[in-house]
């Protein structure tokens, strides 16, 4: 959405100046500036430091595009302000001229209003719709205030629905009409198109604050649309979908990661075959998924228009602009027409890629072990035939000149979760990349990097335990500072209960057992040695030598184990338990820098009907839990950015739990586990079928007592201050009161304070989230940013993140009611 702005700028004569004058002028404390370049009287265009660095000549750095202030302004800025237009470098700033060519005002782009335009255009398009006139029946005249994209149409949409429409800005003028009409004050609707702040000397200062806010009006009857269902996410079912894109001249999936190529599957399971995958950055080097072309956005658009259909499988609730559903809108794919949230329409199973694989020829690179793994998952699903699989090991040149550039390579490693092993997860996998690329291969995929995948795979090759046996396996799924390692260290001593502490083993055993399983003991032996032993060191054993020896004394020749025997196995030697001894226990495991949706997935590997697998949830008061979160950054000096602390308070987790089969789930507030211990510990052993033992009432970690320091004293057992600390060195009670407002979804579903966030405006909403949280004054968060110019910039980004979450806990608040 366009709006326009005043700015202070430089002209200068295009005869009289060379690129090193302007050059030495921008660099003299100037680099802001937007300078004007004239022909005698005549604009001709205008360049930036930007731009004019990155030029050979002055006259290769003049940008001449220009906005003409007329009715077709509106269409001619899509196309300038395209997501990759290289003209430009966000944020975006264009000239506006008179139909003269003179010079009257800038203009530059509000995404967030996008999401009312889409909506002014569906409610227009809709005739069963509740309309403004409907919503506002006492209201007989809108009076407009400012001037910008989205007052130009709501003005047309209220003309349209016979009420009179008064204007007042000197840039209506040829656009607009006002109806002279005397009508009582009371009667009238008063919309400042560009709000009523002070406007800033920074015209980049305006992106702090979006005009959306003052069309609430228009939110509200759309709102009031989707709650009567004249408005929904999907129009029509999964077979009307499905026969729009086979109708459409090309389809095209959003999107090039796990997601994306589980959209691929499932379309070309129903005959269609995707043209290709589409970004929001550009692909320099050409990379194919499936032999299938990824495009950005914009080439997209050049090449095939709006005729296309784009298939979004990420996100879902279209209605409600999430993902990039108003982006698309603005350039034209229209919700539902030809812009597809495919979760609106189908939960779809997700099958490993089988029948897109099946006739491909495709060579694996990555973990011998995952590969000889993938083959026989392979060979079982008839996917191909074990003779013509190959795979090389990272950066195998010579093997690589052997194979046609054309087929497909599967990037397939091991997605450790700790940080440690992460980042050497993402440097092999970028070496990868970087070796195909410089071998001339474009066309690969790492849908078998992904936890998630090998989840699916161990999931349908899965069979019944033979020797290494447990009662149950409890999965903690507890969000950050939510009270993880206290449940464990009650847990910790229990003479029925095994469990891993916070360490690499702990938050990469899944993978451990993946490269284990269906090897013999010299195999096993073998793996380990050569295996780094920060992905799975635990504090357990001081030596590493010591922890192999246990593990292969736990194994029998010639025979093979499964993954999820391994994983029994594992706790065992941990706990130096045999196997009879270990089918009366439980395991309790909670990766701890594992996402928690896709830890609670790993039921899926673990459970079942012969193996029950029960998530438990520890959930707390958000703003507590997000106030240690930030003491942890700043105090405890966790391996986080400190510049993390700024999205800590307006990020909510999710209350939006999977079901999965065989698992129950319980919920523990953190409060009554410190409070009413012994009450909510008993309910443990209940449901989990084990007896009571004393020991759960002290914290230890592998039987020796356990203290927390939380920077300002050591914390034990039952210490009651964690419950009632307010964490005033970084909330005020204003930042509190926001906290549950943009997190009212948690705090409603777990029984703690809310505050609903349609008793506010999303004008007074928007300035309540512009004032600083209390934690921000803090000195080692300022010097995070080199200048002001880097921390504006952060900062507008911040607001946009803020924006989403809004709307979203918007989105909840009426979905609920």
């Amino acid at each position: 959405m366009v709006r326009f702005c005043d700015q202070e700028v430089t002209s200068v004569e295009y005869n009289s100046i060379s690129r090193q004058e302007l050059l030495h002028y921008f660099l003299n404390g100037h680099l802001e500036e937007t300078v004007c370049i004239y022909d005698g009287y005549d604009y001709i265009g205008y360049t930036t430091y930007y731009k004019l660095l990155h030029s050979i000549s002055l006259e290769a750095a003049i940008i001449r595009d220009t906005l003409v202030l007329d009715e077709s302004i509106w269409m001619n800025a899509k196309s300038c302000f395209c997501p990759t237009n290289h003209i430009l470098t966000p944020p975006y700033l264009l000239p506006v001229v008179d139909r003269e060519g003179n010079l009257v005002s800038f203009a530059y782009e509000d995404d967030d209003a996008n999401r009312e335009l889409r909506q002014l255009r569906e409610l227009q398009e809709n005739p069963g719709a509740v309309q403004f006139a409907d919503m506002y029946p006492d209201c007989e005249c809108v009076i407009i205030y400012g001037f910008n994209e989205l007052a130009y149409f709501f003005a047309h949409y209220i003309k349209a629905q016979g009420i009179a429409v008064q204007v007042q800005d000197i840039l209506w003028e040829g656009f607009f009409e006002s109806d002279e009409v005397q009508i009582p004050e009371y009667r009238c609707m008063k919309i400042y198109a560009e709000g009523t702040w002070i406007k800033p000397v920074k015209w980049k200062e305006n992106l702090l604050r979006t005009v959306a806010v003052e069309f609430e009006c228009v939110d509200k009857i759309y709102e009031e649309n989707i709650s009567k269902g004249r408005i929904s996410d999907a129009s029509g079912n999964c077979e009307e979908l499905l026969l729009k894109c086979k109708e459409a001249d090309a389809v095209a999936i959003l999107g090039t990661d796990i997601g994306a190529q589980d959209a691929y599957e499932f379309l070309f399971t129903q005959g269609i075959i995707p043209e290709c995958f589409v970004v929001e950055g550009n692909n320099k080097f050409g990379r194919k998924i499936f032999s299938k072309p990824v495009y950005s956005i914009a080439e997209v658009m050049a090449r095939y228009g709006n005729d296309i259909v784009i298939i979004d499988n990420y996100y879902k609730n279209s209605a409600w602009g999430t993902g990039l559903v108003d982006l698309f809108d603005y350039f034209g794919f229209c919700r539902n027409h030809s812009f597809f949230l495919l979760k609106d329409y189908v939960q779809i199973a997700k099958t490993g890629l089988k029948e897109t694989l099946k006739n491909t020829k495709f060579f694996m690179m990555g973990d011998a072990c995952l590969c000889k793994r993938l083959t026989g998952y392979f060979a079982k699903n008839d996917i191909m035939d074990f003779a013509n699989i190959k795979y090389v090991s990272v950066c195998d040149e010579e093997m690589l000149r052997e194979i046609d550039r054309d087929i497909l390579c599967l990037i397939v490693l091991p997605e450790y979760g700790d940080i440690e092993g992460y980042e050497q997860y993402a440097k092999v996998k970028k070496d990868i990349v970087s070796c195909l690329r410089e071998n001339g291969f474009n066309n690969y995929i790492d849908y078998f990097s992904y936890t998630e995948t090998f989840i699916r795979v161990e999931q349908e090759d899965k069979y019944p335990i033979e020797k290494w046996k447990v009662k149950r396996i409890i999965m903690g799924s507890i969000e950050t500072c939510c009270g993880s390692t206290f449940l464990s260290g009650l847990l910790d001593s229990h003479p029925a209960i095994a469990l891993i502490h916070k360490s690499p083993l702990g938050t990469n055993i899944f993978w451990l057992c993946i490269l284990l399983a269906r090897k013999d003991t010299s195999e096993i032996r073998s793996i380990l040695e050569k295996l780094d032993y920060s992905i799975y060191a635990t504090d357990r054993f001081e030596n590493r030598e010591a922890y192999i020896e246990r593990i292969c004394a736990c194994l029998e020749n010639n025979k093979k184990y499964t993954s999820r025997e391994i994983f029994i196995m594992m706790h065992a030697v941990l706990y130096g338990k045999t196997p009879k001894e270990m089918e009366d226990m439980i395991i309790y495991w909670e990766p701890h820098y594992i996402e928690r949706e896709l830890l609670e997935k790993y039921v899926l590997w673990l459970g079942g009907e012969d193996l029950p697998c029960n998530i438990v949830n520890l959930v707390r008061n958000i703003y507590i839990a997000k106030g240690a979160a930030i003491k942890g950054i700043l105090k405890l000096h966790w391996n986080i950015t400190p510049r993390a602390c700024y999205r800590i308070p307006i990020n909510s987790y999710d209350v939006n739990k999977e079901n999965f089969e065989y698992c129950e789930r319980m919920v523990v507030k953190f409060e009554d586990l410190k409070c009413n211990s012994k009450e909510e510990l008993y309910k443990l052993c209940q449901k989990w079928e084990i007896s009571w033992a004393d020991s759960l009432m002290e914290t230890t970690i592998y039987g020796r007592a356990s203290v927390y320091d939380n920077g300002t004293k050591k914390v034990k057992d039952f210490d009651l201050s964690p419950v009632f600390n307010q964490y005033e060195e970084y909330f005020s009670e204003f930042d509190r009161f926001k906290i549950t407002l943009i997190c009212a979804s948690w705090q409603k579903e777990y029984g703690y304070p809310f505050i609903d966030i349609m008793d506010f405006s999303k004008r007074e909403i928007q300035e309540f989230f512009l004032r600083d949280f209390r934690f921000m004054e803090e000195n080692s968060l300022k010097k995070e940013f080199a200048d002001e110019e880097a921390q504006l910039g952060f900062l507008i980004g911040l607001q946009n993140v803020i924006r989403r979450s809004l709307q979203n806990t918007r989105m909840l608040s009426v979905i609920n009611k």
